[in-house]
């Protein structure tokens, strides 16, 4: 979605085709939403059928293991409003990666420029936790575990195990806190309101800067 975004929203810019987009009428922000829309959609395209591969290879799973599917019988209500939560924190981690990508491509005007930000603002992210730790142990000051707290990449890596019952396993960083030999917990230990909030914050400061800088920048040669 990073590139995809990216390459959408930039490719004009740098090809110097949205100059005759605006002269034949079209607004600025009308030009960027059309994007946006179409960026989603191919978004929730891809998460159905994520979603899809998903169950029949599960399917598959099950009956080659069993040979039937009464496994099925065992899902209960707690499942599915996990299944339901965990869906809508993969819409929720895709609007926000899709927001960057525009914040970035629009604030470049260009695609690599876009793509550059956005593929290692990520990786930045959660490399940062590692400094942050560090830090920590040099200074042993709560400040740089709590810093960690507020990086978009290691609480979307955290939401899902942090909203629901399962156990979710992450390949990034989570936001940091520390235990001492007495038991006592050191920085903010986040719940799943905290990555929400946090990841609701990052998404409204990409959209804000997208659409002032559009709205507001001319389009020069």
């Amino acid at each position: 979605m990073l590139i995809l975004t990216a390459r959408t929203i930039g490719l004009e810019y740098q090809l110097g085709t949205i100059r005759i987009l605006l002269s034949r009428g079209v607004g600025r922000l009308q030009l960027l939403f059309a994007k946006l829309l179409a960026v989603a959609l191919i978004a929730l395209g891809l998460l159905v059928l994520g979603l899809l591969l998903n169950y029949l290879l599960t399917v598959i799973l099950v009956v080659g293991l069993t040979g039937n599917l009464d496994s099925f019988n065992a899902l209960n209500s707690v499942f599915w409003s996990d299944a339901r939560i965990y869906v809508l924190s993969i819409m929720l981690n895709m609007g926000v990666t899709i927001l960057l990508a525009t914040a970035a491509a629009v604030v470049g005007r260009s695609v690599t420029f876009g793509l550059s930000v956005a593929l290692v603002f990520f990786p930045i992210d959660n490399i940062a936790t590692l400094m942050m730790t560090l830090a920590y142990r040099i200074a042993q000051n709560d400040f740089w575990l709590n810093t960690t707290a507020y990086l978009l990449g290691p609480n979307l890596n955290a939401m899902a195990a942090a909203l629901t019952n399962a156990r979710a396993e992450s390949i990034g960083s989570t936001p940091l806190y520390g235990v001492d030999p007495a038991g006592v917990a050191h920085g903010i230990q986040v719940d799943g309101t905290h990555t929400v909030v946090v990841a609701l914050v990052y998404a409204a400061i990409f959209a804000v800067t997208a659409i002032v800088l559009t709205w507001k920048r001319d389009v020069k040669e």
